[in-house]
C-alpha cells in the first residue's frame, strides 16, 4: 500500500494489498516481454481486466514465446507473488488453425500445468516441455 492510503478492516486491506500485487505483477510481465524485445500489439496481449482472483492472464499469438527458457523467466516473476498464477493462452490463429481449441499453460511457482493441444500446434512447437510440469486435470 502506498503512503497515505487507508484501509478500514481487514478484507479492505487484504482487497487493497492484493489489487497492488495485481498491479505490480502486470507491469513485472509488461517489462519483461518488452525487455526482450516482444510487442504486445503483435507477439501477446495481457488481459487488463482484475477479475478478483490472485492471477495474470496473457495471450501468445508469437508461439515462439512458448520457449521454455520464456515460460521459466514468467514462472520466476512469481517469486514475488507465491499464491499467484499465470495463464498463458495460445492464440494459433495466425498459423492458420481458426477451429484450434483453447489451449495453454497454467504457471505457478511450483510448477507448470501444461495444457498445450500439441496436435493443433506447428510441427516445430509440438515438442516443447516444460520444468515442472504436468498435464492438467479438471480440478485446475
Amino acid at each position: 500500500m502506498e503512503s497515505g492510503d487507508e484501509c478500514f478492516g481487514r478484507e479492505d486491506c487484504l482487497e487493497s494489498t492484493r489489487l497492488h500485487e495485481w498491479q505490480l505483477l502486470f507491469d513485472s510481465i509488461q517489462l519483461y516481454f518488452s525487455n526482450r524485445g516482444y510487442d504486445e500489439d503483435q507477439d501477446y496481449w495481457i488481459l487488463e481486466d482484475d477479475y478478483g482472483f490472485p492471477s495474470q492472464q496473457i495471450v501468445v499469438s508469437n508461439l515462439f514465446l512458448l520457449q521454455p527458457t520464456i515460460m521459466q523467466g514468467l514462472r520466476k516473476l512469481l517469486d514475488l507473488f507465491p499464491e499467484w498464477q499465470i495463464f498463458v493462452g495460445v492464440d494459433v490463429s495466425q498459423h492458420g488453425e481458426l477451429s484450434a481449441p483453447e489451449m495453454g499453460l497454467i504457471l505457478r511457482r511450483h510448477e507448470v500445468i501444461d495444457g498445450l493441444q500439441r496436435a493443433w500446434l506447428p510441427l516445430e512447437f509440438r515438442e516443447l516441455m516444460y520444468e515442472d510440469s504436468r498435464p492438467g486435470t479438471v480440478m485446475d
